[in-house]
């Protein structure tokens, strides 16, 4: 996949399904919601509304990302602290015609994130794995 096609697959989005599993692939919530794209001269914010479900409660949940093109990757930074002060989730980097991956972890001590970016007919899953004390945990979402 090239960077360009994930991020044309991406903007054209409209909603996201979400969950996330620990380390026995037991589903530990799930949400549903919306995005809103607004483009940027070198690529695009990702604005996030869900609806996140466990097996206790419900919680509203909002999010914004910046996903920016730099010649052969795209850089996504986390905004919850503003623009001017962004947080470094992921740099992709393309893997094969339907993927792209990280090439580089994000740390969050004592958890590391790994990533991967892939095409499907009907839009981008984007796949977190967790490195945990208690093992590997999966966040899958679908933005379509």
């Amino acid at each position: 996949m090239t960077v360009a096609d994930a991020i044309a697959r991406l903007a054209q989005a409209s909603v996201v399904h979400s969950s996330a599993m620990d380390h026995n692939g037991r589903v530990l919530a799930t949400s549903t919601g919306t995005v809103q794209v607004e483009a940027h001269a070198i690529g695009f914010m990702l604005y996030e509304h869900r609806e996140v479900r466990t097996s206790t409660t419900t919680l509203d949940a909002t999010d914004v990302s910046r996903w920016t093109v730099e010649s052969d990757r795209v850089v996504v930074e986390h905004l919850r602290r503003g623009p001017d002060h962004p947080v470094r989730l992921a740099v992709f980097r393309s893997y094969d015609r339907l993927t792209a991956t990280t090439v580089e972890t994000h740390l969050c001590p004592p958890d590391v994130y790994i990533a991967r970016l892939g095409l499907s007919d009907d839009g981008v899953d984007l796949t977190w794995n967790i490195q945990t004390p208690r093992g590997t945990e999966t966040i899958a979402n679908r933005y379509r």
